[in-house]
């Protein structure tokens, strides 16, 4: 055989060996990443960019015949010079991502605001009960015309999972207030499931108190018995205006928790809960 025939081959051969470790690579990577996009959620999100601002999101949920009654809150404010609109979509979840569900709509909350005006809104919904997989319902402040699933394009979304009306966590009120200035302006708050009975949750507030001008405190609720605990900021994900933390945290029995900042007057500054997500 000759030295050429021999070199061509080789190449073959190693060429041949990094595709398949490329694609073994890739292989995965997308399987850690379908592993983490099927963790359950519950998470409540809204953003502060300078347009419409969530001052509350918040939904009850009660079951009865295979449906799903709730009772929604909304307080929204336009920080533009400018008349805006906004659809609050509520719909119960049919696939998709447990991070990111398609969730059609069943209610819509039209959303109507003048330069400058702040607007309360409570409205009653009834959803058929969502599939098991991947049992949640979904709230968003959107605006008309966006397509599911929200991400970014939205300025608030609360997802809730099935013990948001089962068990003893149900029928209560999750999602999120905020006091009234910029203290704190903004909240994500996303517990994904890792493993049974522990979850790797996320915290980010943004706001002039943030990160240490207050306190921030999550709370472990099981039945009518409530934990706290204070949670420190993480230098790495935190800075000037923003509060971020992320941590493994242990169920230890809790239906749902609860996340707040404290002002050291007593001030709260956020009030958020979700149910445990499985």
């Amino acid at each position: 055989m000759s030295p050429s025939v021999t070199t061509v081959r080789s190449t073959a051969r190693v060429a041949l060996l990094l595709a398949v470790v490329v694609a073994l690579g890739v292989s995965a990577s997308t399987a850690g990443a379908a592993a983490a996009g099927a963790r359950p959620h519950s998470k409540i999100v809204t953003y502060a960019r300078g347009d419409v601002r969530v001052q509350r999101l918040q939904l009850a949920l009660t079951r009865s015949d295979h449906r799903l009654h709730g009772r929604l809150h909304l307080t929204v404010r336009n920080e533009l010079p400018r008349a805006v609109r906004r659809e609050l979509r509520i719909g119960r979840c049919t696939g998709g991502a447990p991070y990111a569900p398609t969730c059609p709509t069943t209610s819509i909350v039209h959303v109507r605001l003048a330069a400058g005006e702040q607007h309360s809104y409570t409205a009653s919904v009834t959803l058929r009960q969502p599939p098991t997989h991947p049992d949640s319902v979904q709230a968003a402040l959107v605006s008309a015309g966006a397509p599911t699933p929200y991400a970014f394009h939205s300025n608030g979304v609360l997802l809730l999972a099935g013990r948001a009306w089962r068990g003893a966590s149900a029928g209560r009120t999750y999602g999120v207030r905020f006091a009234s200035g910029d203290a704190a302006r903004r909240l994500n708050f996303d517990i994904p499931v890792t493993a049974p009975n522990r979850a790797y949750i996320d915290v980010k507030w943004q706001g002039t108190a943030a990160p240490t001008q207050a306190a921030t405190i999550i709370t472990r609720c099981a039945g009518a018995t409530c934990t706290d605990t204070r949670l420190r900021a993480q230098s790495t994900r935190s800075g000037a205006g923003l509060y971020g933390d992320r941590f493994d945290f242990t169920r230890a029995g809790a239906d749902r928790l609860g996340l707040r900042a404290v002002s050291p007057d007593g001030t709260t500054l956020f009030d958020a809960a979700l149910p445990w997500p499985a």
